[in-house]
């Protein structure tokens, strides 16, 4: 009797070891032909036969890929964790994302395709002592995950008064699709450090009974810039036409001229003879090109003759290599925090091949406007010398 029950356990065994040792002898077989392999994409189709392989569960290869010196090995693995439902291969994933920025944008791009798989271990992954830029793309991904631990997450770290990172998770949570009510961001308005977000809050989500918090916002002398554009921004959305006129014509009238490339932008396309009086003077005397630049653009949307020396004394200009807002301390934070789109269009004009570009645009804009065919800046210059557009005479009040 026991001969009987210990052969066939014993055969079992056997069958069960050699048909396990037969797996991992061709796993191991596939490992190597996807580190044999040269480009990501040829590693990633001899990969897919891994996962036939009871890969997905064991995560044995995967996880070597993941670890592997060669950038292609690991976005191959990166590919395979994708495929499969294994919470340990999910965990290393979230780590190589702050571990690695070789391969960060593939992560990334995963983690993106399926946010809610990921949560906890993206939650369980923050550090306070995380590099500051990874902490940021890190907290890029808190808003697209739709699960509420993590809005929860956020809100108890911007509770948290010692946290360096309050900032990054309202940014956050304002995207996230289980945010808190209106309420919630609304009370960070006094916040030395959360005000500025919270104002954009209110900008972005509030009322037409709000605008007397921007307007007050432009009376006080000692609002900073991004209130400034901020409230800015409120007057095109809920000020009558006078008070657009008058707050674009105090700003294209002020010294400082920092918040000019915005205030641009925001009112782009109001122009009468009094607006055309200051912009035309800033075509030439702005303090920096990405001003000239923005003045000129605006020129082409009035009716009539006057605009034209301005044009062409811009097309004589040569690129300046230009700092971003020639001030790199509160705007580049506009930048950061992206209160609203036109800022990377600025920044795109700044480049020397898009300032040429817009130069070379100008071309055809004064052939159809004048009725010549003028092709170059100096032929241009003679023809406004000849007519008498040229030299200009500024005047100030």
């Amino acid at each position: 009797m026991i001969k009987y029950v210990t052969i066939p356990f014993f055969l079992v065994f056997l069958f069960t070891t050699a048909s396990l040792f037969s797996q991992n002898s061709e796993s191991e077989k596939i490992y190597q032909s996807i580190l044999k392999a040269t480009f990501t994409d040829d590693k990633i189709e001899i990969g897919k036969q891994l996962l036939k392989k009871n890969e997905c569960k064991d995560g044995m290869y995967i996880d070597k890929l993941l670890k592997d010196s060669n950038y292609w090995n690991r976005e191959a693995g990166i590919y395979l964790v994708g495929e499969c439902n294994n919470p340990k291969l999910d965990k290393v994933i979230c780590d190589l994302f702050i571990e690695d920025h070789m391969t960060r944008t593939a992560v990334k791009n995963l983690i993106q395709n399926k946010p809610n798989r990921y949560s906890k271990y993206l939650i369980s992954i923050y550090k306070k002592e995380i590099l500051s830029a990874n902490k940021v793309e890190l907290f890029d991904l808190y808003p697209l995950t739709e699960d509420a631990d993590t809005a929860i997450f956020l809100q108890k770290i911007i509770e948290d008064q010692k946290s360096p990172d309050r900032l990054l998770a309202f940014k956050a949570l304002m995207k996230h699709s289980k945010k808190p009510d209106d309420s919630f961001f609304r009370g960070y308005k006094d916040d030395k450090e959360l005000r500025k977000m919270s104002i954009q809050w209110i900008l972005e989500n509030g009322k037409d009974s709000d605008y007397t918090m921007f307007k007050e916002i432009l009376a006080n002398p000692n609002s900073s810039l991004e209130e400034l554009a901020n409230a800015c921004m409120a007057v095109q959305k809920w000020g009558n036409q006078i008070d657009k006129k008058s707050t674009y014509l105090r700003f294209l009238r002020e010294d400082n001229q920092r918040l000019l490339p915005i205030v641009f932008s925001v009112f782009d396309k109001l122009i009468d003879d009094e607006i055309f009086q200051e912009v035309s003077k800033l075509s030439i005397t702005g303090k920096t090109q990405l001003i000239r630049t923005e003045a000129i653009l605006q020129l082409k949307n009035f009716t009539g003759t006057k605009k034209f020396a301005y044009i062409i004394l811009f097309l004589q200009e040569e690129y300046q290599t230009q700092t971003q807002y020639h001030s790199g301390d509160a705007l580049a934070n506009l930048f950061t925090f992206g209160i609203h789109g036109i800022f990377k269009g600025l920044q795109e004009k700044q480049k020397k091949d898009r300032f040429y570009s817009i130069q070379k645009e100008l071309i055809p804009f004064l052939q159809k406007e004048t009725r010549e065919s003028f092709t170059t800046a100096s032929e241009w210059k003679v023809w406004a010398k000849q007519k008498k557009l040229l030299p200009i005479t500024i005047t100030y009040d």
